[in-house]
């Protein structure tokens, strides 16, 4: 691709600091070369408007900057002149680099590799920076990745304006090749002398490879060690984390599974029950057919758990897709990971369906979904059958909140927090970030924004759980460690005799009061949640509420 009109804007358009992590990396992969800077050569490949290239000049290296546009190459020298600094700059195809010289080492940035549409133009590219690299030089780049591709640029827009200029880039999936997507760039420049806007338009195409794909043409061509990693190299890569939303949704799920064990323990709990659709089902077979790798099946085009689901049928004979089996199957991979300290006892489930939106008239046991639409309808009748007294005084009195009544704060959350910041959040991976500030800033109420993020992948229920990580300012450090707590909500006489029995022989506090000191240093990300609550419906959640006695 020539940048043209777009090489104007370029430098407007993206972030600077994203330079000084690039000439962080590079710098950093120098310090095994044994030569002091001002020996070391380095290729600035794709070099675009040169600010890498005379960051690493500056800091005392020999750079040269290639690039197949002319544009942007005259915007390159002319910032180096500016800076001051001795940096060539040549016009090239990467795909061949004749008359350059021996480097110690080539970058390739801002995924530039992935305008190579053809896979066998990748190869040739490889070719050409393996063939001017010295013995030992390396070859550092950077690529989206097919998850990138496939569910975060499509849809994808971004607004620029400035006194007398604007830009709009809108992305699309692509049709031309495998993990394609095509960017389409609208310009529009004042022109003085017209005393109007000047209008272009450019269209971008990109595709990606995956990692395996790579790997393979660098190993046939000669490279001989092939390290990849994350975030400027700041983390490993981990293939199966790095596109495979369902190994994320995954996690959620295994803090579930493994804190719900261990709380039970905790309790000094001997049996675990828990709803079913097919109690009898074999769990110890499925646990032993699991699959070691998941990464091995992994698929872009449909949901890791409906992946995982067939995998384990065709080993198994048993289909684990019905909700409540999964969590079953969930509690009994938990109880034989730490040590089987309880007996499961899975309880048939009757009368409604886990997803059933509506309370059966002829069943006297409704599906807590059922229970909340009928409630969010005003038919409290419907719901009074259905649920404990007690439970429908609260349905009488108080409101039930919905994600509308949370979503102000949502909103001013996404949009206000930088991307840095949301990049830190529980499960925010992969440039999901990207799109919830994308949806936060158009969408004008919670379901609009549901409707645009959603994907393929992403499901009304797993965008809904990030969402609660982001009010939450959820991170993983709080996620994945044990509650070093217990809080006791509620109890009947049995469970009153139960605690008197055991709480002389817990391991962890009993919470059964809220204090400042027990929220400073127990329960912080629980006082959270109660307090944006409280911020809408006026309520207190943890001061001077006290477990709810069951008579």
């Amino acid at each position: 691709m020539i940048y043209t009109e777009f090489a104007k804007f370029y430098d407007d358009l993206f972030d600077a600091t994203l330079y000084d992590r690039w000439a962080h990396f590079v710098v950093n992969k120098t310090k095994g070369i044994q030569k002091p800077p001002s020996e070391i050569k380095i290729l600035d490949l794709a070099c675009g408007t040169g600010r890498l290239a005379i960051k690493l000049a500056q800091k005392g290296f020999q750079v040269t900057g290639a690039d197949l546009s002319e544009d942007m190459l005259t915007i390159a020298e002319q910032r180096a002149r500016e800076a001051s600094v001795d940096v060539p700059f040549i016009q090239t195809d990467m795909r061949n680099l004749d008359g350059l010289d021996q480097y110690d080492l080539i970058c390739c940035f801002d995924d530039s590799l992935n305008y190579l549409i053809d896979q066998n133009d990748l190869e040739t590219t490889f070719k050409a920076v393996y063939d001017h690299l010295n013995s030992d030089g390396q070859f550092l780049f950077d690529v989206i990745s097919p998850y990138q591709a496939t569910e975060v640029y499509p849809g994808y827009m971004y607004n620029y304006r400035s006194e007398d200029a604007a830009f709009m880039w809108t992305s699309y999936e692509g049709d031309f090749a495998p993990m394609a997507v095509e960017h389409e760039l609208n310009f529009f420049q004042y022109n003085e002398e017209k005393d109007a806007y000047d209008a272009y338009n450019e269209v971008h195409r990109e595709r990606a490879y995956d990692d395996t794909v790579i790997k393979d043409l660098l190993s046939q061509t000669g490279f001989l060690v092939t390290l990849a990693s994350t975030d400027f190299g700041d983390n490993p890569f981990v293939r199966e984390k790095i596109k495979e939303v369902g190994e994320y949704a995954s996690s959620c799920w295994d803090c579930f599974r493994i804190q719900s064990l261990d709380l039970a323990a905790k309790m000094k709990c001997r049996w675990l029950a828990f709803g079913a659709e097919h109690p009898e089902m074999d769990y110890q077979k499925l646990i032993d057919h699991q699959p070691k790798n998941p990464a091995d099946f992994k698929r872009f085009d449909r949901p890791y758990a409906s992946v995982f689901q067939d995998y384990l049928f065709e080993k198994t004979g048993i289909r684990l897709n019905q909700p409540n089996d999964v969590l079953g199957f969930g509690y009994a991979k938990a109880n034989v990971e730490t040590g089987r300290p309880l007996s499961l006892v899975p309880i048939k489930r009757k009368g409604s369906q886990h997803d059933a939106t509506q309370i059966d008239d002829a069943s006297p046991i409704a599906s807590a979904t059922a229970i909340r639409q009928g409630v969010l309808k005003h038919d409290l009748k419907a719901a009074d059958r259905v649920v404990p007294k007690g439970t429908m005084g609260m349905l009488e009195h108080d409101r039930m909140l919905t994600w509308q009544d949370f979503w102000p704060f949502l909103r001013f959350e996404l949009v206000e927090s930088p991307i840095e910041k949301l990049h830190q959040i529980y499960q925010m991976t992969e440039g999901i970030e990207y799109r919830l500030k994308r949806a936060a800033i158009k969408a004008e109420s919670f379901t609009e924004f549901l409707h645009l993020v959603k994907t393929k992948r992403y499901t009304y229920t797993r965008i809904q759980r990030l969402c609660t990580y982001v009010l939450l300012h959820a991170v993983p450090s709080d996620m994945l460690r044990a509650a070093g707590y217990v809080r006791l909500l509620g109890f009947n006489a049995v469970g009153q005799r139960y605690l008197n029995q055991i709480k002389g022989d817990l391991d962890v506090p009993l919470i059964t009061k809220i204090t400042d000191d027990v929220v400073a240093d127990t329960i912080q990300m629980d006082f959270r949640g109660g307090m944006l609550t409280q911020m809408i419906n006026g309520l207190s959640q943890d001061y001077y509420r006290h477990p709810i006695i069951l008579e």
